[in-house]
């Protein structure tokens, strides 16, 4: 399920429209971010390999864009329960800052990010 929603949300970024499915699970999840979206533009890499050098890690990041016209590391999450607080996304906060640090130490990038941003969407929309 993952997968599918990730390929239907690069889609969304690069069209800028919400694309129709017939997989209503994946139409759920769309439905639930679709305001998020709205405020997604710029997009400048898509499931991109960060790496930091320094410290010896790397990653594959989902997005960066701007949201609300600031540039940031989004990483979209699927769920199933409901994850109304920031403590409920268990350790998805430091996965944002470790990509944004790698990405900001990676030369194949002329940008910095300063943000991050976890997007839970839901199967039920």
């Amino acid at each position: 399920r993952g997968k599918l929603f990730h390929t239907a949300l690069e889609e969304s970024l690069l069209s800028t429209k919400i694309p129709k499915t017939d997989d209503e699970e994946i139409a759920g999840y769309l439905h639930s971010v679709q305001d998020i979206l709205a405020d997604v533009k710029g997009t400048r890499a898509l499931e991109s390999v960060v790496s930091h050098l320094p410290l010896q890690y790397m990653g594959l990041l989902d997005c960066v864009a701007e949201y609300r016209g600031k540039l940031c590391v989004i990483d979209w999450k699927t769920s199933e329960k409901p994850k109304p607080y920031f403590r409920n996304t268990f350790d998805n906060p430091l996965q944002v800052a470790a990509y944004a640090g790698a990405l900001n130490h990676d030369d194949n990038y002329n940008f910095q990010v300063e943000r991050g941003l976890i997007v839970v969407a839901y199967k039920d929309g």
